[in-house]
C-alpha cells in the first residue's frame, strides 16, 4: 500500500488565508457563476472556486463640454491627462464642475 502526499487542490489559498485571515474571500460554483463574499470561515470544498477579494479600483475623472459641427457633447477626461491640451482644444467649451471619483469592485473573471 502506498500513501501519497497530494495536496489539497486550495492548498496555496488557504495557507495564504492563513497568514492574513483578515482578507476578504470570494467563492464561485464555477466559471459561469458570478463571486460572492464570504462572511464565514471557508469550507475550502475542493468543487468551488476560492479567490481573495480585489482591491477597489478607484477613477478620477472630469466632465468637459466640447462642440463638433455645432453639436454639444459631453466628454470625459480621466486623472493623468493633461488638462491644459483639452482646454486648449478649438472644440472646447467649459468644464462641468470639478473631480469626481468613481470606485467599483473589478468584474473580471479569473
Amino acid at each position: 500500500m502506498t500513501t501519497t502526499n497530494k495536496q489539497h487542490v486550495h492548498h496555496d489559498m488557504i495557507v495564504a488565508w492563513a497568514k492574513d485571515p483578515s482578507r476578504k474571500l470570494q467563492l464561485r460554483l464555477d466559471k459561469a457563476h458570478h463571486w460572492v463574499d464570504l462572511s464565514t470561515h471557508p469550507a475550502w470544498i475542493p468543487s468551488m472556486l476560492y479567490r481573495f477579494k480585489p482591491e477597489s479600483v478607484v477613477i478620477k475623472y472630469r466632465e468637459y463640454i466640447y462642440v463638433i459641427n455645432g453639436k454639444y457633447q459631453l466628454g470625459i477626461v480621466s486623472e493623468g491627462w493633461d488638462i491644459k491640451c483639452i482646454e486648449g482644444l478649438d472644440s472646447f467649451v467649459e468644464w462641468r464642475g470639478g473631480w469626481k471619483t468613481l470606485s467599483f469592485d473589478p468584474c473580471h473573471q479569473e
